[in-house]
């Protein structure tokens, strides 16, 4: 399965290093890191589908 490796810690010092306030920086990075909690259960992977599709045609070649 593949992974999304987001440091919501580095991603704060990236926005307060390209001059955004650091309170500001911190509730950005918050929000983004329950963007990706929440959209994780709905990621459709390359293997699901690879799975999906031999079932598929499993079934559609062979009755």
């Amino acid at each position: 399965m593949a992974a999304i490796a987001f440091d919501p810690l580095e991603y704060a010092r990236a926005l307060e290093s390209s001059g955004v306030p650091r309170e500001q920086a911190e509730v950005h990075a918050k929000a983004m890191t329950q963007v990706f909690v929440h959209n994780m259960d709905a990621l459709v992977t390359r293997d699901y589908l690879d799975t999906r599709f031999s079932e598929f045609a499993t079934r559609w070649f062979y009755p």
